[in-house]
């Protein structure tokens, strides 16, 4: 499945946050595409309670378009 993760105020931090939290709990993931505000994994299962442990991520969206570029997507 693919997901939509925005960024807060840290954007930067934000990003190595989402990457460090997936990558030491061993979640594989596949980063599709990724802006400066936001970006786009395809992880085929997402814990329950990650916007709770994400602090830098304001938003977590399931895609349900073919579309998988950030600058077509709203969000």
């Amino acid at each position: 499945m693919h997901y939509v993760f925005v960024f807060g105020r840290d954007p930067e931090l934000s990003k190595a946050e989402l990457f460090t939290y997936l990558e030491t709990r061993n979640i594989p993931y596949k980063e599709i595409d990724t802006g400066k505000e936001a970006a786009v994994l395809e992880i085929s299962t997402l814990p329950k309670n990650i916007i709770n442990e994400l602090g830098g991520t304001i938003k977590i969206a399931h895609v349900l378009s073919s579309e998988r570029r950030l600058d077509h997507i709203e969000h």
